[in-house]
């Protein structure tokens, strides 16, 4: 039986397929805005799965800035959409450089950013060098893996798989330090 908050995402999911076909379909810069649109939005999604302040978050902020422009200069050619990510790269490592002498930042802190922006912007930008056709199999097997992958989670799954995750990401960092020391100095 279908859930009212299932039915309001199938509705969803239905209007935004069909404008996604439409900019498929017309390509162009009618394309690049959904495509901007969407890795906002993503991104945005995906941030604040690491930092609950949203917008009011410089990182957030700097984050969706940087998404943008990753996404905006692939339409210039591969060479572009490489030294745009390499930036993305510097500045960040800037920002945590600047951020960890005067607070407690880690790089845990930054790594969603520098990863959210390859993960969402990045990846979507390519399919500007595809074909239509190419465009559609992607958006298919993209829809296919994420409905499955929540039903079977959903049916299947004992434990939210984010927060257990994180939790043993964070565990794994905290005792790297400690491994690499014993190891080098024993």
């Amino acid at each position: 039986m279908l859930t009212a908050a299932h039915k309001r995402r199938l509705i969803t999911a239905a209007a935004l397929l069909v404008v996604l076909l439409l900019g498929i379909a017309f390509g162009g810069w009618l394309l690049r805005l959904l495509l901007l649109v969407a890795s906002t939005l993503c991104l945005y999604e995906f941030l604040r799965l690491f930092d609950s302040r949203g917008l009011r978050s410089v990182r957030t902020l700097s984050g969706l800035v940087l998404g943008a422009l990753v996404l905006l200069l692939q339409a210039g050619g591969p060479l572009w959409a490489g030294v745009t990510l390499g930036v993305c790269f510097v500045v960040c490592g800037i920002a945590f450089l600047c951020d960890f002498s005067g607070s407690n930042a880690t790089l845990a802190d930054y790594a969603p950013l520098v990863l959210g922006i390859v993960y969402v912007p990045f990846l979507l930008g390519l399919a500007l060098y595809c074909s239509p056709a190419e465009q559609c199999l992607i958006l298919a097997a993209t829809i296919a893996s994420d409905t499955g992958a929540y039903y079977t989670g959903s049916s299947f799954g004992r434990h939210k798989l984010f927060a257990y995750a994180v939790r043993h990401s964070i565990n794994a960092v905290k005792i790297m330090p400690y491994y690499r020391s014993h190891r080098i100095g024993g």
